[in-house]
């Protein structure tokens, strides 16, 4: 796999709730991971002048999905595995599902980005009913 150019000039901020992509010293070196904003971190976007600085945004979290995100950031820690052993949570967490809802809003200038003003996705037939 390739690393990603960095994007964090797009417009889009390290808001609450926003979906951004980590990456090391190298401002091309993000992967297929990424990080949910669970606050404002303005310290994480770009930088005026500076065009190797900050941390792009590519998403935000639905409305309707911020609740089971508060409840998963709410979960005691101290689980003892991964990198992170004593942050890592008590019960593993899995994600099942990840949904892809629409491009996210490009702000004006300085507004702060709403997932209300996303556009919807194109709708999709129904797939086939699976026979038991």
């Amino acid at each position: 796999q390739r690393p990603v150019k960095l994007e964090a000039a797009n417009g889009l901020k390290n808001l609450k709730f926003a979906i951004a992509l980590p990456r090391g010293d190298n401002p091309t070196s993000a992967g297929p991971d990424f990080y949910i904003n669970m606050r404002d971190n303005p310290e994480l976007d770009q930088k005026a002048g500076d065009p190797r600085s900050g941390f792009a945004v590519f998403g935000q979290v639905t409305e309707a999905s911020r609740a089971v995100l508060q409840a998963i950031n709410d979960t005691a820690v101290g689980g003892g595995y991964g990198p992170f052993p004593t942050t890592s949570p008590a019960q593993p967490i899995l994600i099942r599902r990840i949904t892809v809802v629409g491009d996210p809003a490009r702000p004006a200038a300085a507004a702060r980005p709403a997932a209300a003003t996303a556009k919807p996705a194109p709708a999709r037939p129904a797939p086939p009913a699976r026979r038991q």
